[in-house]
């Protein structure tokens, strides 16, 4: 039961994370006139923050129950992409706000992957391994496409990007009930 529910916090995750990433560079680009580089640049404080949050929950993601650190990970992560979505509509708004939420919702996303994964493989057995592990990849990857894809559709209607990072912070947010399925009690 931990794999499946695993898997159900990681497809809205998945789908709402990799959706971003391809809507905030075009919003740097599109909205703000800034250039591949500036962007790139203004996109590693995100990364920065979730590589190193992740180094951490990594370590101590089997030793600790899954919904401690992905449960408020992802309310991290949900609020700062609802800032995210809510301060990209407004072109008044500096640039280093718009990183800050960033760096945060790279914190909450360093919390919540690495327990995730751990959830969904720690209770398989030796011969399970190998194709759950491959599973997850590839419901991960689906999922991400599928946000993308989602996106993609999304930016030319309504309000444009902050339509579009407000229903990603929707789908982020329907991470929220799968992940207080996880399982509450310390792996063995």
């Amino acid at each position: 039961p931990a794999y499946g529910r695993a898997v159900a916090a990681l497809v809205p995750f998945s789908a709402a994370y990799f959706g971003l990433l391809m809507a905030v560079p075009l919003y740097w680009q599109q909205e703000r006139g800034l250039s591949g580089t500036m962007t790139g640049l203004l996109m590693a404080p995100q990364f920065l923050c979730s590589g190193t949050v992740m180094q951490f929950s990594g370590r101590i993601a089997d030793r600790l129950p899954p919904r401690r650190l992905a449960l408020p990970g992802t309310l991290l992560a949900t609020s700062a992409y609802l800032a995210v979505a809510l301060l990209t509509g407004d072109a008044q708004v500096p640039v280093g706000w718009v990183v800050a939420a960033l760096g945060v919702l790279g914190v909450g996303v360093g919390l919540v992957n690495m327990p995730l994964m751990t959830a969904a493989t720690q209770g398989l057995s030796g011969p399970e391994t190998a194709g759950g592990t491959t599973a997850l990849n590839v419901v991960s990857r689906l999922a991400a496409g599928a946000g993308t894809a989602l996106f993609a559709l999304l930016l030319p209607a309504g309000d444009g990007f902050r339509t579009t990072l407000l229903c990603g912070a929707g789908l982020m947010a329907l991470t929220v009930p799968a992940v207080l399925r996880l399982p509450d009690d310390t792996p063995s």
